[in-house]
């Protein structure tokens, strides 16, 4: 879901090391060429994969290549169209990482709605994807209103903390 790079690329410019993954073969490899045209040679890992293994692949690759001393901070999903459909990779993706619960990444998926009650619509979306009520994550949870793009239809940016509750589930508990 990275595409180009339109996240990407800023993000590492100002210093933050980068997993970025799109599945599409032409996305992915203008991703490569704007990484080499804006002359960044670090701190980038890029991928071409399906998302939910992307996200389990990245956990699993920063916490080996950092000898598990780095986590992520945060998960950018960017498709508004499908985005909340990968939260569940997040189920149990920190099973057996010994990460304290205040360092869990934030994540920020942009969707589309067209609710009147765009609030409840995309939490009642993102609770069901994710397994289950996840309250706790939602009591800071923060939701903005990115444009409207057709008549009574809104993209949204929801952003909460990984909740243990999901990131530590076992697979026995996943629904």
């Amino acid at each position: 879901m990275a595409g180009v790079g339109p996240f990407s690329i800023p993000a590492v410019k100002k210093g933050a090391i980068v997993y970025a993954n799109d599945l599409n073969p032409s996305s992915y490899q203008w991703l490569c060429e704007n990484i080499k045209l804006n002359k960044i040679t670090s701190n980038i890992n890029t991928y071409n994969m399906d998302g939910r293994a992307f996200i389990k692949k990245a956990v699993s690759d920063l916490y080996s290549t950092s000898n598990g001393t780095k986590f992520f901070q945060h998960f950018i999903m960017n498709l508004p169209a499908t985005a909340i459909e990968f939260l569940d990779a997040f189920k149990g993706i920190y099973k057996g990482i010994d990460i304290s619960s205040d360092l869990l990444p934030m994540i920020h998926v942009h969707c589309f709605t067209r609710s009147a009650d765009p609030i409840q619509d995309i939490k009642q979306r993102v609770c069901q994807i994710m397994g289950g009520p996840i309250d706790a994550a939602f009591c800071n949870m923060q939701m903005h209103h990115v444009r409207t793009v057709a008549p009574k239809k809104d993209m949204y940016c929801v952003s909460f903390r990984l909740s243990p509750e999901v990131a530590f589930r076992s697979a026995t508990d996943a629904k």
